[in-house]
């Protein structure tokens, strides 16, 4: 059954700074850009490198072990690198709270 969970405080998630969490035993990444907050599962498909010590720019969330990309928009893999997309984690922001949607 599907289920919100708050996972932490918008203050602490920082405009264009990867933020790691774990929740429900899952490695999970927050990303504020643009003022909206993302979560993605938060280990490379790759080499299950953890992706809080990856960059983040306005497009592309950047592996920190051999430089792969994920796509904010849909954790698709970018090219050059055969991957399984990223999951991606509904959210919402309610009363500085952000909560996850658990849907597994």
């Amino acid at each position: 059954m599907a289920e919100w969970k708050v996972v932490s405080k918008e203050c602490d998630v920082v405009e264009g700074k990867p933020f790691e969490i774990i929740s429900e035993g899952k490695v999970i990444l927050l990303v504020k850009m643009n003022n909206k907050v993302s979560g993605f599962e938060g280990l490379c498909p790759h080499q299950k490198a953890r992706l809080v010590f990856g960059t983040v720019d306005e497009t592309w969330l950047h592996c920190p072990q051999h430089q792969a990309k994920f796509r904010l928009s849909d954790g698709k893999c970018g090219p050059g690198w055969v991957l399984p997309s990223l999951k991606i984690y509904r959210t919402k922001v309610d009363n500085g709270r952000i909560l996850l949607l658990f849907d597994d």
